[in-house]
This record gives structure tokens, sequence and C-alpha cells, in this order.
């Protein structure tokens, strides 16, 4: 299994290291960057992939090295979440991430483990949500003004006019329609799905992704499904969204989220540019929206947004009405 996994990790990362045949045999011709235990069965007990310009997320075939010791990854640009299965390998006392473009929550798990002091954990240098890690601070200009604050109270009770509004419309439309099971949609094979998408969008590789982002440089937001970048494809702008490692439905949202973006269509929603299905990193690519979203503009969450006149919200409210 450990052979299996190292294989897959040297594929998904494309390491340029000379590793050829059984990783730990014979001792003499181990794999460079390895550590192996010659006790009993052979064991990867050491994993140095320092400083080998690794990009994406840190892959789930590192889990199945469950006799790992020390895991270094520093020095790279790998990018998204820090995966939960790094705190289920039992033997690990050494952890090194520092240097790279992490982000979100740092698993509670490990950050017990660094306090209980059996995993030396180094986190230094990422973006992520951390004490340990480099915090990235914004600017945020706060207007204690009780003409806003009642202004953005109403607003939130117009967002919610529109969503039982539009939720009305939906009942009354489904209604008047013979029975149909609707969560067949859903329910599609992953086969089915990228055969549609191959006809439809364009598919790009995980390095045609990693371009576009300039290595995932810029954050837009983060969700259930998974971190969202900034991108530019021929000088168009596009939201990335990369499928989390971490994310345990995430690959059933992905289809969800391609099934219906493939049947829906309307000029208030944003369009589905392309998508990546590489091995461990999936990706959807949309239209980026420049001027903000709609909640941005109906609370003025930030600059760039311009603040509706109350003919303005009927008519946005009367739209999705209508569908």
């Amino acid at each position: 299994m450990a052979a299996d996994a190292m294989r897959n990790i040297k594929i998904a990362y494309r390491v340029s290291k000379n590793w050829q045949g059984d990783p730990c045999a014979p001792v003499a011709y181990t794999w460079d960057g390895l550590n192996c235990s010659s006790i009993g069965t052979l064991k990867i007990t050491s994993l140095n992939l320092s400083s080998n310009g690794l990009t994406g997320q840190i892959v789930s075939y590192i889990s199945m090295l469950t006799d790992l010791e020390s895991l270094d990854l520093s020095n790279n640009s790998l990018s998204g979440e820090i995966p939960d299965f790094l705190a289920e390998l039992s033997s690990l006392k050494i952890l090194n991430l520092r240097n790279n473009h992490l982000t979100g929550q740092v698993p509670n798990a490990l950050l017990q483990r660094s306090s209980d002091g059996v995993l030396s954990l180094s986190l230094e240098k990422n973006p992520c949500e951390s004490a340990l890690c480099d915090q990235q601070t914004k600017d945020k200009s706060k207007k204690n003004n009780t003409v806003i604050y009642i202004l953005a109270s109403v607003s939130a009770i117009l967002v919610l006019l529109l969503l039982v509004l539009a939720a009305v419309n939906i009942f009354i439309y489904i209604k008047k329609r013979k029975p149909r099971d609707y969560f067949k949609v859903l329910k599609q094979s992953s086969d089915q799905t990228e055969s549609e998408l191959e006809s439809k969008r364009r598919r790009y590789s995980f390095k045609e992704v990693s371009n576009m982002t300039n290595n995932f440089e810029r954050i837009l937001g983060r969700g259930g499904f998974g971190t969202v970048y900034y991108g530019i494809i021929d000088d168009i702008q596009v939201a990335v969204k990369m499928l989390s490692q971490s994310s345990v439905q995430g690959y059933q949202q992905f289809l969800a989220e391609v099934n219906l973006l493939m049947r829906v269509h309307h000029r208030n929603l944003t369009c589905l540019i392309g998508y990546c299905n590489e091995e461990a990193n999936i990706a959807l690519i949309y239209e980026y929206m420049v001027n903000g979203n709609l909640e941005e503009h109906l609370l003025e969450k930030n600059s760039r947004a311009k603040l509706f006149s109350w003919e303005e919200r009927l008519n946005i409210a009367m739209d999705a009405a209508q569908g």
C-alpha cells in the first residue's frame, strides 16, 4: 500500500526525482527523500519533499503512509486547506508545512497534538487561520451611523422577501407541472457528467488552472465546497472554485452544481466557463463578478458596490419573482 501511495504522490506532484522500482528496496537504492525501517516488513517512516516546487493541494495519498514519523512539505507552493487526515497519522512526530500558501482553519486535532507535545508542527509563512501562521490583516472601515444600521436591517428584510417570493413562484410552477423526480438530476453518474461537460464546457488541466490563478495567489472567498481564487483566461477575469480535500461531500456537491448549471440559464446567474477534473484536483471556473454580487449592492459591503435605490430594489424583486 505504501509503495502504491508513493507512486501516486510522484504522479500527483510531478516529482522530478529519479524514483524507480520499490521505494525501500534494496536498501542501498532507497528513493531520495525517504527513510525506511527495515525492522520486520519495510515501512516508510520519513518523507521529505521540501523545496521541490510542489503545487496544488496536500494529496490524500499521504494518508496511506500510516507509519510516517516525519513529513516535510516546506518551501513549496501548496495551496488549499490543511486536511484532517494528517492528524490521523498516529506515528507522526514532525510535520513541517512552513512557507506555502495553505489557507483555512488548522485542524483542531493537529493543534491539540502540538499542544500536548507529541507533534512538532511548523506552519510559519502560511496565510492559514492559526496563531502558528502569519495573519493577513485587512483594513475594514466601519460606519457607526444609525441611518446605516437601519438601512442594513431594511435591506436584510428585503433579501428575505426576495427569497420568499422566489420560493412561492417555484412552488406554483412545480404544482402546475406533472410530477417528476427532480432528485434524479442530482444522482447522475460522474461518467455522464464528464461526457456532457466535454461537449458543452472546456476542460482545463490543473497546470492551466494554476497558471490562470497565478499559482492560487488571490483568494476571493471560501465555502463548503472549498476555496475560491481569482484568475484570468485570455484577459477575461474568472473565479476558480477548488474542491477541498477535507470536504466529505465535496465531489457530490461538484456533480450537483455542474448538473444544475448545465440546465439552468438566467441573465442574473453567473455562467460556468469550464472545469478541471484531474486526479485529486477538481475545480469549477466561473465568470468573475467584477462589480460584486447582489448582497454587496444591497448591504453596501465594499467600496465597489453602489447602494441600490428603492426603485432598483423593487425591480430586482419583480425580476426574481418572474424567474
